[in-house]
C-alpha cells in the first residue's frame, strides 16, 4: 500500500525508478542506447536531432517526466512556473517575456532576455541550430532559451555571458558564473556530413564552472554550444530511468524539458 503522504509517494516513485537502473540502459524497441557515463558526467549523442527533439512545457516534476523519451533534461531554469526565456513549438512562441527589451530584474540584477542563447529547429529545416531569443522569434520552429553561450565556431564564447556594467547585461554575474556545480549544456557537431546532439550534464560533484563546461563541450568536438539548467535543478534521465533529480525542491517542478525521442 503506498504511504498517505504525498512526499513519501513519491520518494517510493522514485526508489523504484532507482531500482531499475541499476541495469545501465533499459532497452527500447530497434532504438540503440545513445549515452554514456564516466565518473564527472553524463553524455548523450543524437543523431538526425531536428527529427528527435522535443519540449515539454508544463511545469512538472522530473521523476514525472523521466520515461517520456530516451533522454529527458530539465531546460530553463531558476523558475519553477514559468520559464526565463523564449519557448517556440512548431511554430507557436509558447512563451515570451513581456517588457521593454524582455528584460527581468531578479536579485537586484538586470538581465536581458533576448540574449539568452538556447538551440532549437530553424524554420523549413531539418537542422538545429544556436540562437538568442531575438534571433529565435524570426527563425525558429522549435526553440527553447536556456542560459549563457558556451561555444562559437568551436571556440570559447562565454565572454558574451558576462554582464555589462551599469547596462542591461547579456546574462549573468561572475558568482553563477564561476560556481562549480552541475551543469546540463547542448552542442552541435558535424560528423560525417551529419548534424549531432550531444546532451552533456556534469555531476556535483565534481562540478563545473561554465568555463569549464565549454571546454568538455570542446573536448567532446562539439562546434557551438549553450548551457541549460544548473545546480540544485539540474535533471538528467535516459532509457527511462531518472539518473540525476533535482536537488532543490523549489526548482523540481520546471516548466520545460528537452526530450529526445530517439537516437537516430
Amino acid at each position: 500500500m503506498l504511504p498517505a503522504n504525498l512526499d513519501a509517494q513519491r520518494h517510493l516513485r522514485s526508489a523504484l525508478l532507482a531500482s531499475l537502473c541499476l541495469i545501465p540502459v533499459r532497452a527500447y524497441p530497434a532504438v540503440p542506447a545513445c549515452w554514456s557515463e564516466t565518473p564527472q558526467m553524463y553524455l548523450a549523442r543524437v543523431e538526425d536531432p531536428a527529427q528527435n527533439l522535443s519540449l515539454l512545457t508544463e511545469p512538472r516534476r522530473f521523476s514525472e517526466v523521466c520515461d517520456a523519451g530516451v533522454v529527458v533534461t530539465n531546460g530553463t531554469f531558476f523558475a519553477p512556473s514559468q520559464p526565463y526565456a523564449d519557448v517556440i513549438v512548431s511554430g507557436d512562441v509558447v512563451y515570451s517575456p513581456v517588457g521593454g527589451g524582455r528584460r527581468f530584474k531578479r536579485d537586484e540584477r538586470w538581465v536581458d532576455l533576448g540574449r539568452r542563447w538556447g538551440i532549437g529547429v530553424l524554420k523549413g529545416s531539418r537542422s538545429l541550430a544556436v540562437a538568442d531569443g531575438d534571433q529565435a522569434l524570426q527563425t525558429m520552429e522549435t526553440f527553447l532559451g536556456g542560459g549563457g553561450l558556451l561555444l562559437e565556431g568551436g571556440q570559447d564564447a562565454t565572454s558574451k555571458d558576462q554582464p555589462v556594467a551599469d547596462s542591461y547585461g547579456p546574462a549573468f554575474p561572475a558568482d553563477i558564473l564561476e560556481r562549480r556545480t552541475s551543469h546540463v549544456a547542448l552542442g552541435l557537431k558535424t560528423e560525417a556530413g551529419k548534424q549531432v546532439l550531444l546532451v552533456l550534464v556534469v555531476k556535483d560533484p565534481p562540478g563545473a564552472s561554465i568555463k569549464e563546461l565549454a571546454a568538455l563541450m570542446k573536448e567532446q568536438g562539439a562546434e557551438d554550444a549553450v548551457f541549460y539548467d544548473g545546480g540544485g535543478a539540474t535533471g538528467f534521465a535516459a532509457g527511462g530511468c531518472c539518473l540525476v533529480e533535482p536537488s532543490n525542491p523549489g526548482e523540481d517542478r520546471n516548466p520545460t524539458h528537452i526530450v529526445i525521442k530517439a537516437c537516430r
